[in-house]
């Protein structure tokens, strides 16, 4: 299981890597289409997962929290099925 700041710090750094204004709240980010990918991208590498298209959804990936929880979900499903 990851540390939950682990996840937050990851989270921050990729949002800031894109120049996006963020609050670790539920405001929302504006976020683009190719910026909603990439960070994907970089969730996938940074955590060595696969995002599986149930959670490639733009509204899981809307605020820094809907960001949090969808990440955890998927940490902790993947080490379920390992």
């Amino acid at each position: 299981m990851y540390d939950i700041e682990y996840i937050r710090s990851v989270i921050r750094e990729t949002i800031e890597n894109r120049g996006l204004d963020f609050i670790e709240d539920t405001t929302p980010i504006d976020l683009d289409s190719l910026q909603f990918i990439s960070m994907v991208v970089e969730f996938e590498d940074a955590f060595n997962i696969t995002i599986n298209d149930d959670y490639l959804r733009m509204d899981r990936f809307t605020s820094f929290v809907n960001i949090e929880n969808t990440l955890i979900d998927i940490l902790e499903n993947t080490s379920r099925e390992s």
